[in-house]
């Protein structure tokens, strides 16, 4: 079973490389956003107060494999976050452990002429993607969908989420895998809850550090835990 833990890995950075490419692709074919002089740097979005917390607790016991990148773009925010726990047998951790994680941030400037659909990197790109659904409480507009890869017969889920607020689009990618039986429902019905309430528990403090309004905040981590 050991192959499937590669084919993770590739699958990690795969995501990586097609989001920014749609970011890429949709800014050819789409108005030039107005310049800004204050879009904030990775460093400073982790450390707007409860975003590391809330990351850390979303990658749980992967978050000591994580590596960063900043993929250098003068017109967007772009930072990323991928972590996969070393154990590439699929039966040697609980099922519902967390194998891998990987958490894409992006934040631009929307021009004012754009229309509603200029910023919508993810969630109108394939015919896997979920419908868009609202996603009350964030910023002035916001909604989330859903996305799954099979990789060689596992599935590797993704938890998208789009707000806008003060003139910026923010993009939230939480993607990730768990270790545990393929035709186990349970397994990945608890992946699924994990990257819902821990996206909404990330973009919650990015959106305030935006200087965007939050309304409702959710429970980070194990279900009860507070960030």
């Amino acid at each position: 079973m050991r192959h499937r833990g590669w084919i993770l890995a590739g699958a990690a950075l795969a995501v990586t490389v097609i989001v920014v490419a749609v970011l890429g692709v949709g800014k050819a074919r789409r108005p030039q956003a107005p310049p800004v002089a204050a879009l904030p740097t990775c460093d400073q979005v982790y450390a707007w107060p409860g975003v590391q917390d809330a990351v850390v607790t979303a990658f749980a016991d992967t978050w000591p494999f994580h590596e960063r990148d900043e993929p250098e773009q003068r017109t967007v925010t772009n930072c990323s976050i991928n972590a996969s726990f070393p154990v590439f047998d699929w039966d040697a951790r609980p099922a519902g452990t967390p194998h891998s994680r990987l958490l894409i941030v992006l934040v631009e400037a929307i021009p004012p002429d754009a229309d509603p659909d200029w910023d919508r990197h993810a969630c109108d790109e394939t015919p896997t993607t979920s419908e868009p659904v609202d996603e009350p409480g964030l910023g002035e507009e916001a909604y989330g969908c859903w996305a799954a890869d099979d990789f060689g017969g596992y599935q590797y889920l993704h938890r998208y989420l789009h707000v806008r607020t003060g003139g910026l689009g923010l993009l939230l990618s939480l993607s990730g895998a768990d270790y545990g039986p393929l035709d186990d429902p349970a397994v990945t019905a608890g992946l699924r809850a994990d990257l819902e309430r821990n996206a909404r528990c990330i973009i919650e403090p990015v959106v305030n550090g935006l200087g965007g309004e939050v309304d409702h905040h959710g429970q980070c981590g194990d279900v009860g835990r507070d960030v």
